[in-house]
C-alpha cells in the first residue's frame, strides 16, 4: 500500500515525448512523484545517478545508443531499483532478452490507468519485499562470516591441538564441509560433521566418495563451477539453495562458503543450515495473505482498514466501494473523519479516540449516505488487530436496509394483531363478566347438591378463562415494539416512582449505561422489587449495582428479606409459579431474552434474593456513545 507520508518516486524513460507526457501525467494522478523525463538510455543512466527512483518504467526501444534493455543493465549494476519495462512490441527474443535484467513488470502498449496502476503496485510490493530478504540475506551472511572467521581463527589454533579442533567440528549446530578446491578432485568431499551428513540422510563416510555436484538439485549445477571459481578468488558467497538427500527429496538450505587454507592447499569450507521449517513459515505467511486477500476483495461485507494511530484510510475493499458508489482514490489517504459519509460514525479527531480506546465496538442502525443521496441503514463493527507490529482498526460495515425495512413491516404485523387481540379480548371478557353474573344468579334458590357442584365447576372454568386472557394482556406487548437504547439508572427511577414503596430504602448505584432492550424492561426492574415486597417478609431494603465482566454488562438486585429456597430457585421462572399470578418473573426472563440478556437467582436462602442480569457484549454502552 502506498504510503502518504512519502510519495513513491517514478523515472520515465520514454523518447517520445507526448507519451512521456501522458504518462506522467497519469503517474501524478494516481499519486506518484515523477523524478524526470529520460529519452535515451545514456541520460536514464545520469538521471539514475543524480536521484535513485523507487522505480523506472523503461521503454526498450529508445533513440541513442543505448537500447532500453542496455541501460538498464548498467543502472542495476550501480543501484537496486525495479524496473517495468514498457514497449509497443511483444517480440518473443526481446522478452527473453529483457529477462536476463530481472524486470519486475513488462506492459504491452497501448495501456489503460489501471494496468499501470496495478504493474506499479506489485512491482512496489515485490521490490520493498526482495529489499527485506537480502537486507535479512545480509545480515545472516555477516553472522556467518563472523562466526566462520572464529571458525578460521580458531583453526590456525587447532593444528596444534586435533582433539580441541574435531570437538568443534564435530558438535557443531550448523552442517560444515570441506571440499577439495585444486585439481581433479576438485569439488570433492573430504571431511564432513555429523550434522551435514544426517542433514542429507547419509553417513559421513558416505558422502566422502561423493562431489559437491551430487548433492546439488539439477538446476543448480550449470552455476556450481562459477560459485567455486568465485570462492577460489577469495570471494565468500551464501544464499538459499536447494540440495538433494540420499533418498531424492529436496530441501532447502541457507549457505556460506569461503576459501580455507591449510599447510599451503586451497579447500573450500561450506558451512549450511537446513532452512525447511523457516521456508514452511514463509510460504505459508504468503498463502495466508492469499488467502486473506481473496476474502478481503470478495466478501459481501464492506471493510475499511485504518492506521490506529493517526486514523488514515490505508484500505477500502471493492464491496464497500460499490456500496457507497465512490472511487477507490477518494477513500485512500484520508482520515476517516474527512470522509463525510462517515461523520455519523466519527465526526471528528476526538470522536476517533473511541475506536483506539476499545479493542471492539459495534453500532447498530447507523445512517451512511451514498454517493447518488440514498440513505441506507449500516451495522457498523470495529476490531484492533496488530500487523507486522503496527495496529490497525478493520471496520466491517454491513448494509442492513432491507433488514430494516422487514423488522418495520413485522412491527406494523405485530401492532395490528395487538390491535386485534386487544379488541377480541375486550368483548370476551364483557361476554364473561356477564357468564359470571348469570352463574352468580343460577345459584339462587337451587338446592341440588349435584347442580350447585356443576355451577361451582363452571365458575372455576371461566376464571381459568380469564386468567388466561389476562396473561395474553401481560404478554402481548413483549416483541410488539422495536428494542432501543435506554439509560439503565432512568429505567429503575421510573419504576421506583410507579411502585412507591413506603418504608423502603432503595439504593440504586449502576454506572452510567445504555441497555440494548426491549421498551418494557422496565417492568422488569418493577417485577423484581414488586416481587420482594410482596413475597420477601419485611424486606426493608433494597439494593441496584452494576459491573463490568468478560462477559458483559452484570446489572444485580438484591434484598434484605428471607430469600428464595433452593427447592424454589428451579421453579423460578417457570410460568404459573408462585404465590400470585405466577407471572412475574417469566414475563421478565422473556423480556430480556428479546435482546438475548439473561437473569439467574444466586441468593443465600435466608439472606435475601440476589438477581443477576447479564448483559452480552453488544448490547450495551456508556451513555451517550453513539
Amino acid at each position: 500500500m502506498m504510503s502518504v507520508q512519502k510519495r513513491k518516486s517514478i523515472l520515465i524513460v520514454e523518447d517520445e515525448a507526448i507519451s512521456a507526457m501522458n504518462l506522467k501525467t497519469t503517474l501524478i494522478s494516481l499519486g506518484y512523484r515523477v523524478t524526470g523525463i529520460a529519452s535515451s538510455g545514456e541520460r536514464a543512466i545520469e538521471m539514475a545517478d543524480e536521484e535513485t527512483p523507487d522505480l523506472i518504467l523503461m521503454d526498450i526501444h529508445l533513440a541513442g545508443r543505448l537500447s532500453g534493455i542496455e541501460a538498464a543493465e548498467q543502472i542495476l549494476v550501480r543501484h537496486s531499483v525495479p524496473v517495468i519495462y514498457v514497449t509497443a512490441y511483444a517480440d518473443p527474443g526481446l522478452v527473453n532478452r529483457a529477462k536476463l535484467t530481472k524486470p519486475y513488470g513488462y506492459i504491452i502498449k497501448p495501456y489503460d490507468e489501471r494496468e499501470i496502476r496495478t504493474r506499479i503496485e506489485i512491482a512496489l510490493y515485490k521490490s520493498e519485499w526482495d529489499r527485506n530478504l537480502l537486507r535479512e540475506y545480509e545480515n545472516l551472511e555477516q553472522r556467518v562470516i563472523e562466526r566462520t572467521e572464529d571458525l578460521t581463527q580458531m583453526n590456525a589454533a587447532l593444528q596444534k591441538s586435533e582433539t580441541r579442533y574435531r570437538l568443534l567440528f564435530e558438535r557443531s549446530g550448523e552442517g560444515i564441509f570441506i571440499f577439495e578446491a585444486e585439481g581433479e578432485d576438485r569439488g570433492r568431499i573430504i571431511e564432513v560433521n555429523n550434522t551435514g551428513a544426517a542433514m542429507h540422510g547419509y553417513l559421513p563416510e558416505e558422502l566422502l566418495n561423493l562431489k559437491i555436484t551430487d548433492l546439488d538439485v539439477a538446476e543448480d549445477l550449470p552455476v556450481t563451477p562459477a560459485r567455486f571459481e568465485d570462492i577460489l578468488r577469495g570471494k565468500w558467497i551464501g544464499g538459499e539453495i536447494n540440495h538433494m538427500r540420499k533418498d531424492g527429496s529436496e530441501f532447502p538450505l541457507d549457505f556460506q562458503a569461503g576459501l580455507l587454507e591449510l599447510d599451503g592447499h586451497n579447500y573450500v569450507f561450506y558451512v549450511m543450515r537446513d532452512i525447511s521449517e523457516r521456508r514452511r513459515i514463509r510460504d505459508a505467511l504468503e498463502a495466508s495473505e492469499t488467502r486473506y486477500r481473496r476474502l478481503f476483495e470478495t466478501t459481501h461485507d464492506g471493510i475499511l482498514i485504518l492506521d490506529a494511530d493517526t486514523g488514515q484510510i490505508v484500505e477500502v475493499n471493492p464491496f464497500l466501494i460499490d456500496m457507497l458508489g465512490f472511487s477507490h482514490e477518494q477513500f485512500l489517504g484520508k482520515k476517516i473523519w474527512e470522509i463525510g459519509v462517515f461523520r455519523d460514525i466519527v465526526a471528528n479527531k476526538d470522536n476517533f479516540k473511541e475506536l483506539q480506546r476499545q479493542e471492539h465496538i459495534r453500532y447498530e442502525n447507523l445512517p451512511l449516505e451514498t454517493s447518488d443521496g440514498r440513505n441506507i441503514a449500516v451495522e457498523f463493527v470495529s476490531n484492533i488487530y496488530t500487523v507486522e507490529n503496527k495496529k490497525i482498526i478493520q471496520c466491517n460495515i454491513r448494509d442492513i436496509t432491507a433488514r430494516k425495512s422487514a423488522e418495520e413491516a413485522l412491527l406494523q404485523v405485530n401492532r395490528k394483531l395487538t390491535m386485534l387481540n386487544s379488541i377480541t379480548r375486550h368483548d370476551i371478557l364483557n361476554q364473561l363478566m356477564g357468564l359470571q353474573t348469570y352463574l352468580e344468579l343460577s345459584k339462587e334458590g337451587v338446592t341440588d347438591p349435584v347442580i350447585l357442584t356443576y355451577i361451582e365447576k363452571e365458575e372455576q372454568a371461566a376464571k381459568a378463562i380469564q386468567w388466561q386472557i389476562e396473561f395474553a394482556r401481560n404478554y402481548q406487548d413483549i416483541g410488539a415494539q422495536a428494542p432501543k437504547w435506554q439509560i439503565v439508572s432512568g429505567i429503575i427511577s421510573s419504576a421506583i416512582r410507579q411502585l412507591n414503596p413506603p418504608g423502603t430504602d432503595i439504593n440504586v448505584n449502576v454506572s452510567d449505561v445504555e441497555l440494548f432492550a426491549d421498551p418494557l424492561i422496565e417492568k422488569v426492574f418493577y417485577n423484581l422489587m414488586e416481587n420482594s415486597l410482596r413475597h420477601g417478609e419485611r424486606v426493608t431494603r433494597m439494593d441496584f449495582s452494576s459491573r463490568e465482566s468478560e462477559n458483559g454488562l452484570v446489572l444485580t438486585f438484591c434484598d434484605n428479606g428471607v430469600g428464595i429456597s433452593d427447592a424454589d430457585k428451579t421453579r423460578l421462572f417457570q410460568k404459573g409459579f408462585g404465590k400470585h399470578t405466577g407471572l412475574g418473573l417469566f414475563l421478565s426472563r422473556e423480556i430480556l431474552a428479546i435482546t438475548e440478556i439473561t437473569i439467574t437467582e444466586n441468593g443465600e436462602p435466608g439472606r435475601g434474593a440476589r438477581f443477576e442480569i447479564t448483559v452480552p457484549i453488544g448490547a450495551w454502552r456508556h451513555a451517550g456513545q453513539t
